[in-house]
């Protein structure tokens, strides 16, 4: 009787990532206005002037996506007249700087604990309504210009 061995060759094989990000914010520029809107996780953004583009970034080490992808946005600075910021549910953080707007831009945060800080920009007019729910807001303006009023209204802010 001969004795046979039967040896199985076993593979690894890795399976795909399982991080999930933050969150996504979609980024589309519509007729001047740099519409970017939140999901229900939170997120954490920067909007600024590089070169010649303003660009919507997700920051770095927080897992927030722009445009499904972790790559930033980009408009050409020339053609971004105002922004039309809904952040949503989450604890966002939003980061504005640099940006010059001629048009009515509104910031809005949501539910959850909202951070917006606006530095080296120029605002033609602004509204910006901090809280649509819960949660804690917090809002710091430096070395920005608002050439007309600014209505700031919310709850629970800082």
């Amino acid at each position: 009787m001969r004795i046979r061995s039967r040896f199985a060759q076993l593979r690894i094989e890795p399976l795909e990532g399982r991080s999930l990000p933050a969150g996504n914010v979609t980024a589309t520029l519509i007729a001047g206005t740099l519409r970017i809107v939140g999901d229900a996780a939170g997120n954490d953004i920067t909007v600024n002037v590089i070169g010649s583009s303003v660009v919507v970034t997700g920051n770095s080490g927080t897992g927030t996506t722009v445009n499904g992808v972790s790559t930033p946005a980009s408009f050409p600075a020339t053609q971004v007249k105002a922004l039309d910021i809904r952040m949503n549910d989450g604890n966002d953080e939003v980061e504005v700087d640099g940006l010059n707007l001629t048009r009515t831009s509104s910031l809005r945060g949501g539910d959850g604990d909202d951070d917006f800080t606006i530095m080296n920009s120029y605002f033609r007019n602004a509204a910006i309504r901090l809280d649509q729910g819960s949660g804690t807001e917090y809002l710091t303006i430096d070395a920005s210009t608002f050439s007309h009023p600014v209505s700031i209204s919310g709850s629970n802010v800082d």
